[in-house]
């Protein structure tokens, strides 16, 4: 991978449920790091020259596959069949509650989260634009079923639904990119005004993308024509278009 100085650097925090106060102390958050890297969750957002930066990392709720799928169904499909024979089986089960629900308790704390920050960004002057950041996949239509989630009932534990509502938040158009990763599949959409972008690079037991570089997207100045409107009328000046690296699993 080529070697590139950002001036910040933007990880969802909580990669893994954390099942003692002693993970807690080793958790990234709490380790001492360059100052250009910020932790994104309950804790954690970035503006930076009109852009705020809030994400989370919000795990899966087992929905995803709904109503062909029942939540329960899948659940128990990660309990009893993904989870013994998966990456999962080399963490230490949280004593309560199970990881499996843990996840679940996560995911729904994180997209609160995310949705809190994106609606009080709305009214606020010095927001022109948001990024948001998840490791998951923030909207079913993202997914490539087949490749990874191979079968419908895994489709359920590759995303959280409950991020598919804070678009709702959105109201004057703000979201300008949604950047994730979680399924190790690539994605480029636009989902009504907003971009979704994953860009992984895999592991070496996937894809192990040899040939891999962070993918560079400029921003625009305003991400929605509400913005656009009252800067004209404010007479802002424009400054030059944001840079954002997107990189990830």
């Amino acid at each position: 991978m080529r070697r590139c100085a950002f001036r910040a650097v933007l990880l969802p925090a909580s990669l893994l449920p954390r099942r003692s106060r002693a993970a807690d102390a080793r958790a990234p958050s709490a380790l001492a790091l360059p100052p250009n890297v910020t932790f994104l969750g309950a804790r954690g957002t970035l503006l930076l020259r009109g852009t705020l930066f809030v994400g989370a990392c919000a795990w899966f709720d087992y929905a995803f596959a709904a109503p062909e799928c029942d939540p329960h169904a899948c659940q128990q499909h990660f309990r009893h069949v993904a989870l013994p024979q998966g990456w999962f089986a080399a963490i230490p089960a949280p004593p309560a509650p199970p990881i499996d629900l843990a996840v679940l308790a996560a995911a729904a704390a994180d997209a609160a989260h995310v949705r809190a920050v994106v609606a009080a960004a709305q009214e606020d002057p010095s927001v022109e634009r948001i990024v948001v950041v998840t490791h998951t996949v923030p909207h079913r239509q993202l997914l490539r079923k087949g490749l990874y989630p191979k079968a419908l009932i895994e489709a359920g534990y590759y995303g959280c639904s409950a991020m598919e509502a804070v678009p709702e938040a959105d109201v004057r158009r703000k979201i300008a990119l949604w950047c994730f990763g979680h399924s190790h599949v690539g994605a480029d959409a636009r989902l009504a005004h907003i971009h979704y972008l994953s860009h992984p690079r895999g592991r070496p037991d996937d894809f192990a993308r040899e040939q891999y570089a962070p993918r560079g997207v400029l921003l625009a100045e305003h991400a929605g024509p509400a913005c656009a409107e009252e800067a004209s009328a404010a007479g802002t000046t424009e400054r030059a278009p944001l840079a954002v690296a997107a990189n990830g699993l």
